[in-house]
């Protein structure tokens, strides 16, 4: 058996061992941090720039409408 080969085992063997569900992560990462203000206690720049990522989520605004691409890997949209 290669190094890398035995290398790889060993890694592979670790990340079964040490690998965590996503539930529980999910969990524990939104427990770390604080519930968002709600946008009436924001101020007006902190308004301002939740409104253009909504806007920009599509939330708001047109839909997304494909663009005519030069790839066939690549596929851009645009409003």
């Amino acid at each position: 058996m290669t190094s890398l080969k035995k290398a790889l085992g060993v890694a592979q063997r670790m990340q079964v061992k040490y690998e965590r569900y996503g539930k529980i992560v999910g969990a524990e990462a939104r427990a770390a941090f604080p519930i968002p203000p709600p946008l009436a206690e924001l101020a007006d720049e902190q308004k301002r720039i939740v409104s253009s990522c909504l806007f920009l989520e599509g939330k708001e605004g047109g839909e997304w409408q494909p663009l005519i691409s030069a790839s066939d890997v690549v596929q851009a949209h645009a409003r």
